[in-house]
């Protein structure tokens, strides 16, 4: 069964919640460790975003978003937002195709999010992630109206 606009829906609205506040905790809790691997997703979505590389930018941008959710250390949030990836790994494939410069826009969103959890600023972070996951549902609804 292929998912529909309203399952994108229906996963927006719980994404929006469970990764707003998988940043706020990332930015609570994360070590050093987890900080070099928020930093080295951002260098490696630039490096894909100049290769052009879709596949690589779908890797790169899972990357990101799980490692703050690990870096919440929230075993339940953890494991029920993982639970989602499949899901919407089926939208961010055809946001991207739909258009490319969108990736311009994450990465300068997922730098906002990094900046903000390694300032350990839970709020602003929880503030960035929603704005980001914001815009993915904004560029979906976009691009299947064309």
């Amino acid at each position: 069964m292929n998912p529909t606009v309203e399952d994108y829906r229906s996963l927006y609205e719980v994404r929006v919640e469970m990764e707003s506040l998988a940043a706020y905790f990332a930015a609570e809790r994360c070590d050093k460790s987890e900080l070099e691997l928020l930093e080295t997703s951002i260098r490696e979505m630039r490096y894909e975003m100049a290769m052009q590389n879709l596949k690589g930018l779908l890797r790169v941008n899972f990357h990101f978003h799980e490692r703050i959710v690990r870096a919440s250390k929230n075993p339940f949030l953890i494991s029920m937002t993982l639970q989602l990836r499949g899901v919407n790994s089926f939208y961010r494939r055809a946001i991207i195709e739909g258009d490319p410069r969108i990736i311009e826009n994450a990465l300068r969103d997922h730098e906002d999010i990094f900046l903000a959890i390694r300032q350990k600023d839970p709020q602003l972070a929880r503030e960035c992630m929603r704005k980001h996951i914001e815009h993915d549902y904004q560029e979906f609804m976009r691009a299947i109206q064309y």
